[in-house]
């Protein structure tokens, strides 16, 4: 199985780790990012040079590759989705929020089904996933409201916060930050709502899925709470995810569910579905 990355930040660096390692069942053919790190650059050393790089996602089209794995960006996924599945590639996307725009989502779901080809979006770091979409698959789901608890200093540079001269340093408490659907956030705090743009996808959809985002000095750690009501019943999740140790802006958690998506898309054997 032939696969290219784009984005090669933590995420995309420990996909990439874990493929030329033998852990995944799959051969890395290309890597995308905007500029050829060092990182790229050991990619490619420990490959014999038989690892591409490009500086394009577009580049990857007359490819032949059998998944595209996504740890870059919303933008990038709402310019990129639709042109890999025409060229007849799987998409795996860690960006979930490039989604959120109904229309987008809706017409890669029907290319997807059209070219017989997937568009898969790891649980990542939060579970329940499969839950939701049980309950709303059956019809029985009534409200889904994802609350997020984040130290200030992994909030910083949001537009929300730009956009209104918000500083959030010297914050003594835990306060609320935003409230709203997650379409709402994703143009807010699009670095900050990619869990719960997939909780969205799963559920409710991105217009009736509330978001509430904390800032709190005291949080070591990203809290995310789920709460989602209906006839089946209740679903209460509480996670706190460790930062990355090689990048503290990102989850851990999502770096390990990227790795373990990745192995169950090459394995004979699925599991949570």
């Amino acid at each position: 199985m032939d696969i290219a990355i784009i984005g090669c930040g933590t995420i995309g660096g420990a996909v990439a780790e874990a493929v030329l390692s033998g852990r995944i069942d799959a051969a890395l053919k290309a890597v995308v990012d905007v500029e050829k790190t060092p990182a790229i650059e050991r990619l490619i050393k420990a490959e014999g040079g038989r690892l591409q790089y490009f500086n394009c996602p577009e580049d990857l089209l007359s490819e032949p590759l059998d998944l595209v794995f996504e740890a870059a960006n919303p933008k990038v996924v709402r310019e990129n989705i639709l042109p890999l599945l025409r060229s007849g590639k799987d998409v795996m996307l860690m960006s979930v929020g490039g989604l959120a725009d109904e229309a987008l989502f809706q017409e890669a779901v029907r290319l997807a089904a059209e070219k017989n080809r997937r568009i898969i979006i790891p649980a990542g770091a939060i579970s329940g996933i499969s839950t939701l979409q049980a309950a709303a698959l059956a019809g029985e789901l009534d409200s889904v409201t994802m609350q997020s608890t984040k130290a200030p200093a992994g909030l910083r540079g949001a537009p929300y916060l730009e956009e209104r001269g918000l500083t959030l340093e010297g914050l003594r408490d835990k306060e609320l930050v935003f409230a709203g659907s997650v379409s709402e956030a994703v143009a807010a705090f699009p670095r900050n709502v990619n869990i719960t743009a997939a909780v969205a996808l799963a559920g409710l959809g991105v217009d009736k899925t509330r978001v509430e985002i904390y800032a709190d000095p005291r949080a070591q750690r990203t809290r995310h709470c789920l709460t989602a009501t209906g006839s089946f019943g209740e679903i209460s999740l509480s996670l706190e995810s460790a930062p990355n140790p090689g990048n503290p802006k990102s989850s851990y958690l999502a770096t390990l569910g990227a790795v373990s998506a990745l192995k169950q898309y090459t394995s004979p054997l699925l599991m949570g579905l």
